[in-house]
């Protein structure tokens, strides 16, 4: 009884499966891109939109190269500092 339970519990749950799958895959549609309904404008936009971002990607490089000319120059003092420190204690 017990084994005839669980086998009747996997054949419904294989059924509704096999059932959610089939009538998924009928009404599948297609993917379609609706570029018309965006129109050109909204095109140009994003391209404005995507030449931004490069613009700002070269800025904080340019920010980035800077910040570690400063970190190199302060670097640079900071050694020149212990020098003078080091020439102090003799």
């Amino acid at each position: 009884m017990r084994k005839m339970k669980k086998t009747l519990q996997i054949v419904v749950l294989a059924t509704v499966f096999a059932a959610g799958y089939l009538s998924g895959s009928v009404t599948q549609r297609d993917a379609d891109a609706q570029l018309k309904e965006m129109g050109e404008g909204a095109l140009k936009g994003a391209a404005k939109t995507q030449a931004g971002a490069d613009d700002s990607a070269v800025k904080l490089g340019r920010t980035i190269d800077n910040m570690q000319d400063q970190v190199d120059g302060l670097t640079k003092n900071l050694r020149v500092l212990k020098d003078i420190q080091s020439a102090l204690a003799r």
